[in-house]
């Protein structure tokens, strides 16, 4: 969120007003009592009669009043003016994007504590890790201005966040606060790729049987989506026979076009049983905006049985 400034000059323009207006307050009082002060030729000042004593107390006692109040009300407002804030430069972030910082308002030349908290569970949280929310600091300038970054976690901690972000003067107690988010900002489609029935020979490998597509839209938020995938299911029917002996493994790999290619592979299942067939890796890791197309290949041993068949089903 962005926040204004309030200018310190704010206060200084007060004081000089006030002094001003002091001034003026004061002159006519002062003039009045050099005018009407009598001569008693020479005579003591405690021989004054006590009513020209009382009017003098209270020509003086006036402008003291006024110039109470007024440097009552420009401290508060000097004090008021004197405003920190905190800001981040988008309102919402991608994980693993950076966030970047800037305040105004602190002292110069002094140290600010900034820290990063969820506040979308109740209370101020860690989240489910910690080590992304500890308090770190940066410097104001000589202009009171401060600048640092703050990385978005990409392991879950952050997706969907509300977070709260501080900056704590460490010598002038200034204190702001900010809120920014971390939306999943993106859709994920999931595509068929038909593949025509074919018939695959004995002793053969990477005998595609099933292709299907995955692809990541931006849907509102600022900077790139990156998915890591890491894993799928597949339940493969038909009238084959496991454990070896109809097919000896499964492969997933993948491509960005749609040609198949075995360059790159994610998984392989070595001697499957019938049934749903699990899939797990540790990549790729998905762009968005950019259609990735997926293929289940067979390899069929020598000695499989003739006629039997293989048909891809649904991915989860």
């Amino acid at each position: 969120m962005y926040l204004i400034a309030t200018m310190l000059t704010a206060g200084q323009q007060l004081i000089s007003i006030a002094v001003s207006l002091f001034a003026k307050i004061i002159s006519p009082f002062l003039h009045t009592q050099k005018n009407e002060l009598p001569s008693y030729d020479c005579e003591p000042a405690v021989n004054l009669p006590q009513q020209k004593l009382n009017a003098m107390k209270s020509l003086t006692s006036a402008p003291l009043r006024y110039l109470l109040v007024l440097l009552f009300v420009v401290t508060a407002s000097f004090v008021q003016a004197q405003t920190a804030t905190v800001a981040t430069d988008r309102l919402d972030y991608p994980p693993g994007d950076t966030a970047i910082i800037t305040g105004t308002g602190f002292q110069p030349g002094e140290t600010v504590t900034l820290q990063v908290l969820h506040i979308d569970m109740g209370v101020d949280s860690l989240g489910t890790d910690p080590q992304y929310h500890q308090p770190f600091t940066t410097v104001a300038d000589s202009n009171g201005n401060i600048y640092a970054t703050w990385w978005v976690p990409n392991d879950g901690d952050a997706l969907g966040a509300l977070f709260k972000l501080t900056a704590d003067g460490q010598t002038s107690l200034f204190h702001a606060e900010t809120t920014f988010t971390d939306g999943q900002n993106y859709t994920l489609t999931l595509g068929s790729n038909f593949q025509s029935a074919s018939n695959y020979c004995a002793g053969t490998i990477n005998n595609v049987i099933h292709s299907f597509t995955i692809s990541i839209t931006s849907v509102g938020g600022s900077g790139s989506n990156t998915i890591n995938l890491t894993g799928i299911t597949n339940n493969i029917t038909g009238t084959w026979i496991g454990a070896g002996t109809d097919v000896s493994n499964f492969k997933l790999y993948y491509t960005t076009v749609n040609t198949f290619s075995t360059t790159n592979l994610l998984a392989t299942i070595l001697n499957p049983a019938t049934g749903i067939q699990a899939f797990t890796f540790s990549n790729p890791s998905l762009s968005d905006n950019t259609t990735y197309y997926f293929w289940i290949t067979a390899d069929i041993p020598s000695g499989a049985t003739n006629n039997n068949t293989l048909i891809g089903g649904a991915m989860t």
